[in-house]
């Protein structure tokens, strides 16, 4: 395992998820940058990764291009340029039985970083979720 894997805590267990969808993005395999537990994780820093495309596919068969993490802070919805949570067109029915759909679950996502660091996963001085200023303007931030 390499990257975020070679450090994780479930690495003896997960050992680095799927090893095709590494190797796809970097070449080589154990370190999965869709794990759902390392961007929580990172979310609970403050911090995100976004993909950049490093080399391009030459088009053979099997062929793949090579691409870059790059760790950034974590942009509320309205400052992101990537796909957000409130880009998410819902089907009317379930706006119909719950028309608070889109804030519940920015809630939800909120109260998950706070548990990981009530459960110790991420330090709290290593948070701006811990400040509870700064965890307010976060949410108040994702939310609008």
């Amino acid at each position: 395992l390499w990257g975020d894997c070679a450090t994780c805590e479930y690495a003896k267990v997960c050992r680095g998820g799927c090893n095709w969808t590494s190797h796809v993005f970097f070449g080589k395999r154990g370190n999965n940058p869709y794990c759902h537990h390392r961007a929580i994780k990172k979310a609970a820093m403050g911090r995100s990764e976004r993909f950049y495309l490093k080399q391009a596919a030459s088009g053979n068969p099997f062929d793949h291009g090579i691409f870059e993490l790059e760790e950034g802070p974590l942009l509320p919805d309205n400052q992101h340029d990537g796909f957000t949570l409130s880009q998410v067109q819902f089907p009317q029915q379930w706006l119909v039985e719950k028309p608070d759909l889109l804030s519940s679950l920015m809630y939800e996502r909120s109260l998950i970083l706070v548990q990981y660091l009530e459960a110790g996963i991420v330090k709290k001085e290593d948070s701006p979720w811990f400040d509870p200023e700064k965890r307010a303007a976060l949410i108040a931030g994702n939310a609008a």
